[in-house]
């Protein structure tokens, strides 16, 4: 795996489920301070190369848009847009998608998943959110994540929608909402 790769795969581990184990302070909303990050990331021997500046590169060029950056008071912050831990103390204000917005959301998982999701609905578990994806194969990627036989559960989201549930937009490509009752997936595809 490559340098930058691993970097993205820490910063991911850190921002979203173990800030403090590594000696950083994230803000009510998410938010780390770049410098911070990086004194915390250094103690680990083979990261000791990284620099702001890889942060930052990381960050604007990850594909999932995983990362967002600002600046306050002429410093650099970075936060996980989505994904963090239940546990985690961190409260993001997402947009929230409107009826007609979005047709149907898509959660990949694993085959033997499927009987236990078709009786109780898609669960958080240990995140703060469910996360849909807004295609197919950004879903069957999620759920290639794990071993086994994958399946790709297709979510009436406007329908949702329409029955008061709220969806949130965390990037283009990621949506996250409390619960997924069952009654709401009407369809598995087999990968």
């Amino acid at each position: 795996m490559d340098r930058l790769k691993s970097l993205s795969k820490l910063l991911t581990l850190i921002l979203r489920h173990k800030p403090y184990d590594f000696g950083v302070k994230l803000s009510i909303d998410g938010f780390a301070s770049i410098k911070e990050l990086v004194e915390a990331v250094r103690r680990i021997p083979r990261f000791s190369w990284v620099s702001e500046k890889d942060i930052i590169h990381v960050a604007r060029t990850d594909e999932k848009n995983r990362f967002e950056l600002r600046e306050m008071e002429g410093e650099i912050y970075i936060r996980a847009r989505y994904g963090h831990s239940r546990d985690l103390n961190v409260r993001i204000k997402y947009p929230v998608v409107r009826v007609g917005e979005i047709r149907y959301l898509y959660h990949g998982t694993q085959k033997e998943n499927l009987s236990s999701i078709l009786r109780e609905g898609i669960k958080a578990m240990d995140r703060k959110y469910v996360h849909l994806s807004a295609t197919i194969k950004d879903a069957l990627e999620v759920a290639k994540r794990k071993r086994g036989k994958h399946i790709v559960l297709v979510v009436d989201a406007n329908r949702m929608l329409r029955d008061g549930i709220k969806i949130h937009r965390a990037t283009t490509r990621t949506f996250l909402v409390d619960y997924v009752p069952p009654k709401y997936i009407v369809k598995s595809l087999e990968f």
